[in-house]
């Protein structure tokens, strides 16, 4: 198993970076605004009390970092303090060696390419830092951005998972993505 020393990834003045504990009122501020998607496409995502979400969320993700069980990252500009979104390389298997990416955009940042610049910076560390086999890619049949992304970064498409993944309230099918270091 390798563990993550690096905090930081700079790619064309985009920056994919750890959080830190202080990052609370930017990430607080962006899941705000992000609100109507964040609940639509996330199920697990928790919506009864923010600011308490929120704060726990980020010190599990120490935690998960600290033992290499998911690597979420901050995407931002290198010279702003603004949040763009988030990348995350999660559910990580290390039997067989391979995790699941996963991304969401900021509501007032979309159509700019950042999920797509974001994911590839992730799809380097883990092939080149985690050494991971394979990265996933999954996603309701119905969110059709998040597939253009996983297509534009060089992933493959490889079926249709019946009743996958939960979306308000109900199951839907999902497309499954993979990427691979032979792939890029």
């Amino acid at each position: 198993m390798n563990l993550l020393t690096n905090t930081g990834y700079e790619e064309n003045g985009l920056l994919l970076r750890k959080y830190e504990l202080s990052d609370k009122e930017e990430r607080l501020s962006a899941m705000k605004e992000s609100f109507d998607e964040l609940t639509h496409w996330f199920a697990t995502f928790k919506t009864d009390n923010l600011e308490q979400f929120n704060e726990l969320w980020l010190l599990d993700n120490e935690l998960n970092w600290f033992n290499g069980f998911e690597y979420c990252f901050m995407l931002k500009h290198r010279n702003s303090p603004k949040m763009l979104g988030e990348v995350r390389i999660n559910n990580i298997n290390f039997k067989n060696n391979f995790a699941n990416l996963m991304y969401w955009i900021r509501t007032s940042e979309k159509g700019n390419g950042f999920a797509v610049r974001g994911s590839k910076i992730a799809v380097k560390i883990a092939f080149e830092e985690l050494k991971l086999n394979r990265l996933e890619i999954f996603m309701s049949t119905l969110n059709e951005a998040s597939r253009k992304v996983a297509e534009n970064i060089g992933a493959r498409y490889e079926g249709t998972m019946r009743k996958r993944i939960a979306v308000q309230g109900r199951i839907d099918d999902a497309y499954l993505y993979s990427i691979i270091p032979d792939d890029l």
